[in-house]
C-alpha cells in the first residue's frame, strides 16, 4: 500500500523491463529489489486492470505520450492496492526508457475508478464470451 504524501517510483525500458525501482516501492509492495530488477512489470499488474486502460496506457507511450490514471498493483503477498500513476517516456542513461510515478490514492477515486473498471472489464468478459460463441458455430 502507498501511504499518503508517499511516492513510489519505477522505471522500465520500453518492453517493460524493470531497470529500477525506489526504496518505498519495496514497502509497498513487498517485493524486494534483486526480484524485480530484470522482470517484467506485468508482474505487478492485478489480474482486474481492464486491457482497455493497459492498451490505451500503452498506446500513449508508444507515441511518447504521458498517461495518468488509476492503477490496481498487486503485491508480493497477493494483496492489492491502488495509486494514480503518471507514466512517461524518455531517455534516460540507461537508453530509452518509461518512468512510472505512483501515489496515494484516496477512497473517493477508488471507488469511482472500481465501478469503472468493473464495467470495463465486464464488457471484456462480454466480449471473449461473444468470441468464443462465434468461434464454435464456426467450427460446426
Amino acid at each position: 500500500m502507498i501511504e499518503a504524501k508517499t511516492i513510489v517510483v519505477t522505471e522500465s525500458d520500453p518492453s517493460g523491463v524493470t531497470r529500477f525501482i525506489c526504496d518505498e516501492f519495496s514497502k509497498a509492495t513487498g517485493y524486494t529489489e534483486n526480484e524485480v530488477l530484470g522482470a517484467l512489470d506485468p508482474t505487478l499488474r492485478h489480474p482486474e486492470m481492464p486491457k482497455a486502460i493497459l492498451a490505451q496506457m500503452q498506446n500513449s507511450l508508444s507515441h511518447r505520450e504521458s498517461w495518468r490514471g488509476f492503477v490496481k498493483c498487486r503485491a508480493k503477498d497477493g494483496s492489492y492496492f491502488w495509486a494514480f500513476m503518471t507514466a512517461f517516456r524518455q531517455n534516460f542513461t540507461l537508453g530509452d526508457g518509461i518512468l512510472a510515478v505512483r501515489a496515494y490514492a484516496f477512497e473517493d477515486e477508488i471507488e469511482r475508478a472500481e465501478k469503472l473498471y468493473a464495467k470495463l472489464l465486464e464488457s471484456e468478459r462480454r466480449s471473449q464470451g461473444d468470441s468464443r460463441n462465434s468461434a464454435e458455430k464456426k467450427d460446426k
